[in-house]
């Protein structure tokens, strides 16, 4: 039975995909030094992501976008991500942006002429626990996916 058990492991360990991760890039240099993702959207956080459940500052960043949602789940178990936007604001399953460019902040040593090209959104991230998550970015750019691990 010993070994039934442990063949029927190795088996399901087998068959869970390894975690595709979206590169991260050189983004807005002196600014934004590293960020993961593809034109149009990319987040900024620490890297590698640590599991925490206080929250992960994160830092989202658009190109050329007006109304943005983002939502993410875990790949394997389906578990939902959860977002918050500023520390008065309640956790939500999705992040909603309606005006992208008037709800922008400036990251430090940015110039404003750089809001004519992107726009800057601080969030907290909830991961349910460590694994691998993909988020969907639904803009006026069409649908975009930015897969992280969280160790």
């Amino acid at each position: 039975m010993t070994l039934l058990s442990t063949l029927s492991t190795l088996l399901l360990v087998a068959q869970v995909p390894p975690c595709a991760v979206t590169p991260t890039v050189p983004l807005l240099p002196g600014i934004i030094d590293r960020a993961t993702g593809t034109e149009p959207a990319w987040l900024a956080t620490d890297s590698p992501i640590t599991w925490t459940a206080i929250g992960m500052k994160t830092l989202w960043v658009f190109k050329a976008a007006r109304r943005v949602r983002v939502t993410g789940r875990e790949i394997t178990t389906g578990a939902v991500v959860r977002f918050q936007r500023g520390f008065e604001n309640p956790i939500n399953d999705g992040m909603t942006i309606d005006d992208a460019r008037r709800e922008s902040v400036l990251p430090g040593g940015a110039d404003r002429q750089l809001l004519d090209t992107y726009t800057f959104h601080p969030s907290a991230v909830f991961y349910p626990d460590p694994g691998c998550y993909r988020f969907q970015i639904d803009s006026d750019h069409g649908v975009r996916h930015i897969t992280v691990q969280v160790r």
